[in-house]
Order: structure tokens, then sequence, then C-alpha cells
């Protein structure tokens, strides 16, 4: 019987099998050739990803040319009622999240021979897994910024009766707002559920044997596969993991085999965070705010979203600990990236930079924060420091200024021939200072004519003249190597979206994209190109002419 396997986790499977029972990824056509096709009112351009039982593209409004997410049901199970139900399910979840930090639904429907689709909108951003990755330990600050955002919509979610299963930092998408600020994305409803008015032990759609979450970040009920036991109180054990990550750079729990990693959110005790990080110090409240999202018996946790914020936001103040937020700038061009990668200063409170709303702001930067911006007017004695420090600014650069133009102007010239340096006698010169005089030396005092009638006879010291041993060329020897026969080759270039992956050709690495190979010709190499974040490529090449490949690799979204 032939044999499938998963892409995602390398779990082999027979060939019938929809998805992977293992982590749930469907089986076959992870890249659906839809490129290009239109769906209802949007054409496909890309695909950006795909997880749970659905393909994510990139698409564009056919009219308008505005950009949007399409989620699309994978079309070999469009004919089965309890994935349609489901897919449905997450697009009517989506659609009654009406919150600045939920992915908001756009369109839903059903396209012929292609099944059914969501639309959504179109993010621009990073995932906080991406931004942990680069900097491990974030800021306070930005963890507390972060939080306030991510317990809000999660309390909103609650209130509804939904649960997301499936809170991690990948499905935390992080984008810029108005006024360069980060705003927090939740993504991928897709295995949430509606508990409100509904028996949970008798939904269907939790009876399909597909892993429900992910293993670094289930709660302990999750882990057992206890789904009737899992509530709301499941996410803020999730949120309690991500909170311990960005504080430490460490994971919780790390093994290789994700059944030892369920074990241990199961039956070992948490680590505390000064066990993870012994280089950083905690307070004490932080590391009981961590104890209390992380308890193995819900009744033990936080009872609501709201209340884990409290007590979180408690901790920070009384820290003073500040909401960092993205600098205020008037032209807003940098982006998210820009604003992501190496922020090394703190920045002022969102409520600082919404009071900024006057004609004038002046907030400066001390010791690495912005100072609150003022609306009033500079005083007398403020004008008269801004004067004195400019004046003062002024004539140090015109000092300087002049300062460089005279070491130019009295700069010797590297051309200039120097004096030869004297040999120290006493009242004898060598014959090389004879020969070689300076262009125009000081006339040194003669030697009396006969210096043994002196009064006083001076000391005679041997004079060594400055000679240039020549030595014979060395006689080069005859290498004894082999000269290596060569061998025709081709060159294989390789371009990657992003750049910086890794190559590898028949199991050796060779270096990292944009990168240009030799290989012999005629041969076949089996290349592989790999970027942490995105799915691995592998092909088969034989070496006959050559050849320029561009790649655009597909990040791992779910």
């Amino acid at each position: 019987m032939d044999q499938l396997t998963c892409k995602k986790c390398n779990t082999q499977h027979t060939k019938d099998t929809p998805f992977c029972k293992q982590c749930g990824f469907p089986m076959e056509g992870q890249t659906l050739s839809l490129e290009g096709k239109e769906i209802g009112h949007y054409t496909l351009l890309i695909r950006i990803g795909g997880g749970g039982f659905g393909e994510v593209y990139r698409a564009e409004h056919t009219e308008l040319g505005n950009p949007f997410a399409v989620k699309l049901l994978h079309p070999r199970l469009s004919k089965d009622p309890q994935f349609v139900e489901r897919f449905r399910h997450e697009a009517m979840l989506l659609a009654r999240l009406q919150h600045e930090n939920v992915v908001q639904v756009v369109d839903f429907g059903e396209a012929e021979g292609l099944g059914l689709y969501l639309v959504m909108e179109w993010l621009e951003g990073r995932t906080l897994h991406r931004v942990w990755r680069q900097k491990r330990v974030l800021p306070m600050g930005r963890i507390y910024t972060l939080f306030s955002q991510l317990l809000d919509a999660l309390q909103l979610a609650h209130d509804n009766g939904i649960v997301h299963r499936d809170m991690k930092p990948e499905n935390l998408m992080m984008i810029q707002g108005a006024r360069g600020r980060t705003i927090l994305k939740i993504v991928d409803f897709g295995i949430a559920t509606i508990l409100r008015g509904r028996q949970k032990t008798d939904d269907p759609l939790n009876k399909s044997g597909m892993a429900i979450g992910t293993p670094f970040y289930m709660s302990p009920e999750q882990a057992a596969g206890r789904l009737d036991l899992v509530d709301h109180r499941s996410d803020l054990y999730a949120c309690g993991v991500i909170l311990c990550e960005l504080l430490t750079g460490k994971r919780l729990f790390r093994h290789k085999d994700p059944k030892e990693i369920l074990r241990h959110h199961i039956e070992s005790p948490t680590p505390t965070l000064k066990e993870l990080n012994p280089t950083l110090d905690y307070p004490d409240a932080l590391q009981g705010i961590i104890d209390r999202a992380l308890a193995k018996r819900k009744s033990q946790r936080y009872k609501s979203a709201s209340e884990f914020y409290e007590d979180l936001a408690a901790v920070f103040d009384a820290e003073g600990i500040q909401p960092i937020e993205e600098e205020h700038t008037s032209t807003s061009s940098q982006g998210l990236l820009a604003a992501l990668v190496g922020d090394a200063g703190e920045f002022a409170s969102q409520d600082s930079l919404e009071a900024s709303t006057g004609s004038q702001f002046s907030g400066q930067r001390t010791s690495g924060q912005l100072s609150s911006p003022s609306l009033q007017a500079p005083t007398n004695n403020q004008n008269v420091q801004r004067r004195a420090f400019w004046g003062a600014l002024t004539v140090g650069c015109l000092l300087c200024v002049l300062f460089v133009g005279w070491r130019w102007n009295n700069h010797t010239p590297a051309t200039t021939h120097k004096p030869t340096k004297r040999l120290k006698t006493s009242g004898f010169l060598s014959d090389a200072e004879t020969r070689t005089p300076p262009p125009t030396p000081p006339k040194a005092p003669s030697p009396p004519k006969n210096p043994l009638k002196a009064d006083t006879v001076p000391e005679i010291r041997a004079v060594v003249k400055p000679s240039v041993e020549r030595r014979p060329a060395p006689v080069k020897k005859r290498s004894r190597k082999r000269r290596r026969r060569r061998y025709p080759t081709r060159t294989f270039t390789i371009k990657t979206t992003p750049s910086r992956a890794k190559v590898y050709v028949n199991g050796r690495y060779k270096g990292r994209t944009p990168l240009t190979v030799k290989l012999r010709k005629g041969r076949k190499y089996r290349i592989i190109v790999r970027k942490k974040g995105y799915e691995r490529i592998k092909w088969k090449w034989r070496a006959t002419r050559n050849k320029t490949r561009k790649i655009r690799l597909i990040e791992k979204l779910f």
C-alpha cells in the first residue's frame, strides 16, 4: 500500500488519509496551482501558507486592487459535510469578533469547483514568533503594551463564548498602526469553538481526530486529550507560556519529542523565571503571576483575561515600567520592519503620544526614553538656554574647521624626501652621509684639519658603513603535487525571497542565498533550500547547462 508523508511532521500515513493524525496538516497538495485564478471578486496572487484544513493566498480585489488574504478549504474536503461545517463555523466566529486586535472577515462564499473561501483583511507585519526569535528577551515595556492588547481581545472573545485553543506567537501578528504605534492582531480561529449554548461532550466538531493546539503552548487538559475540559482558561495558560518566553527568551519545556513536551505540561512542575534565565532579575510578584497562569488545575488559574491583565499591570506600574509604543514621527516611513529590528531605546507611552495632537511636539530623548510631550509654549529661560547651546555648538564647529585647515596647509606632502639619519660619531661623518646629502641640509661645522694635534683627542669609534646584502633568489622547488584534472562545469545560481537562506548540495552546505555554485557537468545533484520559519524546498537537477532559479519561500504561518 502506498504511503504518504506529512510535509510538516514527516509522519507516515496511508494514501487515503486526508489529514495527518499527528499535526492535522493536509496530506496532499500543499501547494495548489490556483495562482492567477479568480474567486468571486478576488484574484489569487501567491500562496503564503497553509495549515489546519486550508490554504492561504494573497489576493487582490479585481476592481479596487486592494490586497486581501483568502483562505480556501482543501478541494478534496469540500464534499465532506463535517469539514464544510467547520469552515463555516470559523467564518461566523470571526464575523462576531469586531475588535481592533482581531483579524477582520471581509467576505465569505463558495466558488464552483474550488469549494468554500474566507476573505480577511491583509496584514503587513511580522509574527510575534519572528520578533521573539530575533530579540529573544523583549523589553518589559513592550511586553506591557502587547499583553494589554492581547488580553483585551481575548476578553471580548471569551465574553462571546469563543475559545481560540491555539494561542501561540505564530498566531499573533504585529502590524503598524496610526502614528507609528504597534497593533497586535490575533489570527487563525480555525480550531476555536463556541461554548455558549452547546453541549461540549456532544460537539461533533471535536470528533475529527485532529490535533488541537501546539505542544509548546497546550494546557494540561489539552495535552491529556480532555477536550471536554477545555475552556477560556486554556487560552490564559497559553498566554502565560508566551509571557514566560518573552521575559526569559527560553522555551518553558523543550524536547525533540512532542509527546515529551505534552508530558511535561501534565506532570512536571513549572520552572521559575530565574531557572530559565539566571542572568536576569525578576520581581517576586511577576513570578507569582506566572505561577498562577501556569497552574496545572484550571480552578487555580485566572478566571478571566481582565483579571490576568490587572495583576500584570499592577506589577509593571509598581516597578515603574511604562508601556512602550513606537516613536512618533511626522512622516512614518520606516514601517514595521524598521521598528521591530534593533530597537535599543525605549519609547513614550501611548497615552503621552495621543496627548501630543497639538501644534507642537517637544518630546526629547533622555537616557533612552522620550520625555512626556508638552503642548505649552517654551519659556524665556528655555529660549536663552537653547540659543546659548546652538551658539556654542556653532563656535565649536568653526574652530574645528579652522584647525583642520591649518593642519592641512602645514602638512608635509608624502612625496618629500626625508633626510637620512646620521650615525652618532664624534666629529666624523659616514660615507653614506656624504654621498646622499639631504636637499637643504644645514652646514655642519667642519672638523679640524689635524685632529690629532688638538688639545683633546676625540674618542675614535668604528663607523659601520651601511651596506645592502644581496641574497640570492630562492630556488623554486618543484611541486610534487599532482595537478588535478579539470572537468567542465556548469553554474547554478539560486536567489530567494527573502534572502539568506541556506543551500545544501548533495547534503553539503554551500552558503546562503543569493548564491552561485559551480557543479560538474552532466552529474545529477540534490539541492535543498532551508530557512528558519519557512517551508523547506528541495529538488533534483542535472548540470547540463547554466541555470538561474528564483524561489519565493513560503512562511510557516500555522
